[in-house]
């Protein structure tokens, strides 16, 4: 397309961010940006302030037009002038994204004058992260483990638990799971339900209890592992 692309991105401090999202936003942006501009040019700036990292993306191409601005970052909202790749999906992806970081997105276009996308994603300097846990109580560390047992064989698992009970009185566990003898032994279980809270107790308060985390844990026993 002989387009020119334009970076203004000074040196940032180091950042607890993550970074896959990170650039899963930027290049769904910036493949916005270049699918939809002709001619010209298109930036990618960013600034670091405030505790917050600022993203902008300005392209000179065909702009969004009003009735599509109102559900830009919806799936398959696209216009009458959508482009050969175009899933309609990129946008959407981009809101989800921010909206996990905490952030926000702000769009402003006008038709044939182009496009700019501004983010605004929380984000610490490692260096405050690394004086925040220094300055913070050593016993108190907190462990998550999300899903870590749930494609391993028995033995593993078994592994797994005994390194877990070495740490009992250490550190505060968290653990994700689906595999439910995992978490028997547990001070305290959490069952959710289409995202709710549906229990909660140890493992023989919920198996008294006769719901759905009995019916799952004798449900998963009764299943043979698998080879």
């Amino acid at each position: 397309k002989g387009l020119s692309l334009r970076i203004d991105c000074p040196v940032l401090p180091a950042l607890w961010l993550d970074g896959h999202r990170l650039r899963q936003i930027v290049w769904n942006l910036l493949s916005n940006a270049i699918r939809y501009t002709d001619n010209g040019h298109i930036e990618l700036t960013s600034r670091y302030h405030e505790r917050q990292l600022e993203i902008w993306v300005r392209d000179t191409g065909v702009g969004i037009p009003d009735e599509i601005k109102a559900q830009l970052f919806r799936p398959f909202a696209r216009g009458k002038n959508r482009r050969p790749g175009s899933s309609g999906l990129g946008m959407a992806i981009v809101h989800e994204l921010v909206l996990l970081f905490g952030g926000s997105n702000k769009e402003s276009s006008q038709v044939g004058a182009g496009s700019c996308f501004r983010l605004l994603l929380p984000a610490l300097e490692a260096a405050s992260m690394t004086e925040l846990e220094d300055a913070g109580p050593q016993p108190g560390r907190i462990l998550l483990l999300d899903e870590a047992t749930s494609h391993i064989d028995s033995e593993t698992e078994q592994l797994v638990q005994r390194a877990l009970e070495q740490l009992h009185g250490q550190i505060t566990l968290i653990s994700i799971a689906h595999r439910l003898s995992t978490i028997r032994d547990a001070d305290r279980i959490i069952v959710l339900n289409h995202g709710q809270i549906a229990e909660t107790g140890d493992h023989e308060e919920l198996m008294t209890l006769g719901g759905i985390y009995q019916r799952l844990y004798l449900l998963q026993q009764l299943q043979p592992e698998a080879g």
